[in-house]
């Protein structure tokens, strides 16, 4: 199959880049929901590695380089569940890692809630790349940008649309900046919320569903505009 751009339609292209990033998003989550039965102890199981990358062998890299005249790259091995498989990771990396699997501790944490979180800011990364593909405005936040553009083109979105966006985009921004913890700016963006300012954020399979229908939809009213656009210009 030809790629769409190398056959004059740039809007195409545009569109299936979305749709490889946003299924890309949703993949590990669908797979996750197979796997969760076999997923009740991995929490303690990818705690107890990553304890062990992160506390064991620092000490242990830094005094066997240093032996050897060398200079510690900040490199740890990390074991999975086969003794002999071994990935070897910087420490700011497993570091950043530890931080999104486990931001409240190792009772309050789940590998289910972890992926979904992250599929939360895949889908949203996802609209927010095509928007900008679409050279859609967005000092004011993405909401207000995709408003924007579609508004004057008759395709203005419905207040139900608006509600799940400005939940996906707030719950986003919350997830990457504050731990999942409901803040000020998330209890202004999503007013009808029964959260309070600290509580974490729980996702759940309603929550991931109605984020990705909105931002689906949504995406799909962009594409609407981008192919009336290209084909005015033909």
């Amino acid at each position: 199959m030809s790629d769409p751009l190398d056959i004059g339609k740039p809007s195409q292209k545009r569109w299936e880049e979305f749709r490889a990033q946003y299924a890309a998003a949703l993949l590990p989550y669908w797979v996750i929901g197979y796997l969760k039965l076999e997923l009740d102890d991995a929490a303690e199981e990818l705690w107890g590695r990553l304890q062990s990358s992160l506390c064991d062998y620092p000490e242990l890299m830094q005094r066997d380089t240093e032996e050897r005249g060398e200079e510690w790259d900040g490199y740890v091995p990390f074991h999975g569940r086969d003794e002999t498989d071994i990935i070897w990771f910087h420490m700011d990396d497993l570091v950043a890692l530890h931080d999104s699997l486990f931001p409240h501790g190792l009772e309050n944490a789940s590998i289910s809630s972890a992926i979904a979180g992250a599929t939360v800011v895949g889908i949203h990364s996802a609209l927010d790349t095509y928007a900008k593909a679409l050279q859609i405005e967005g000092k004011k936040g993405l909401v207000s940008g995709i408003r924007g553009y579609l508004d004057p083109k008759d395709r203005a979105l419905s207040a139900v649309l608006v509600e799940a966006l400005d939940d996906c985009d707030a719950t986003r921004h919350i997830i990457v900046h504050n731990r999942g913890c409901v803040d000020e700016a998330y209890i202004r963006r999503v007013r009808n919320s029964p959260l309070q300012i600290g509580e974490v954020r729980i996702l759940n399979n309603d929550v991931v569903g109605r984020f990705s229908r909105a931002v689906f939809q949504v995406a799909a009213k962009l594409r609407e505009c981008d192919d009336a656009d290209a084909a005015a210009n033909e």
